[in-house]
């Protein structure tokens, strides 16, 4: 099966948890590009003398994109809502991690320094978001035009059934079925082999279009 339809089918919470991860990257990344260019250096003796300037972003981004509830927002469906409120996150993310930079004093930040990472956060975050929609909408655009197959017979034959059909245009072969219990759960051509009892089951998950038999030609 392929990376993205698995990715569209883990569950809400996954994809929130994938979506976080992603942010906090993002965050501690937008840091390093903010200090880079306004000091003018790759690697400012700030960032590699202060690592934590990098660890609290992310916190406190992610703290504060919850608090709005930015992730909500389901990604591979934008809407002009999603953009005023990414741009409210990053605002509040940049206030709230800004004002505990300066509270501590630990180390002398450039004041235009706020302003500079505000800008690369709003472009990342939007940026990314737009990209993974673009990508998800492709795929699910890709995927209507496609039938949805299942081959009954995971033998050689359906091998080469499924070896046709992969290099077809027109269908998306998502699972074999078979009685023998010795290869449920393996995989051919990378598609997984499912006991017949779980037949209804994989035709409901994947919306399966068509049901091919691939039977061994009699006369061999």
């Amino acid at each position: 099966m392929d990376l993205l339809g698995k990715l569209l089918r883990l569950p809400r919470r996954t994809k929130i948890a994938i979506l976080v991860a992603s942010d906090s990257i993002l965050f501690s990344v937008c840091m390093w590009a903010a200090l880079a260019v306004r000091l003018g250096a790759w690697w400012p003796e700030v960032s590699i003398n202060h690592l934590w300037l990098f660890v609290l972003p992310p916190t406190v981004g992610v703290l504060s994109f919850a608090y709005l509830g930015t992730y909500r927002n389901v990604v591979r469906y934008l809407s002009v809502k999603f953009y005023s409120k990414a741009v409210q996150s990053v605002s509040l993310h940049v206030v709230v991690l800004f004002a505990i930079y300066f509270a501590v004093s630990l180390v002398e930040l450039p004041r235009s320094l706020p302003i500079i990472y505000w800008v690369f956060c709003v472009v990342a975050i939007i940026g990314s978001r737009v990209i993974a929609s673009s990508i998800f909408r492709s795929y699910e655009v890709r995927k209507t035009e496609r039938i949805t197959t299942v081959i009954f017979g995971a033998s050689a034959h359906g091998a080469e059934l499924a070896a046709v059909l992969q290099n077809g245009s027109s269908n998306e072969v998502v699972a074999f079925i078979d009685d023998k219990r010795a290869i449920h759960g393996s995989a051919i051509r990378n598609i997984r082999v499912y006991p017949t009892a779980e037949l209804s089951e994989i035709i409901h998950k994947y919306d399966v279009k068509m049901v091919l038999l691939a039977i061994p030609d009699a006369s061999k």
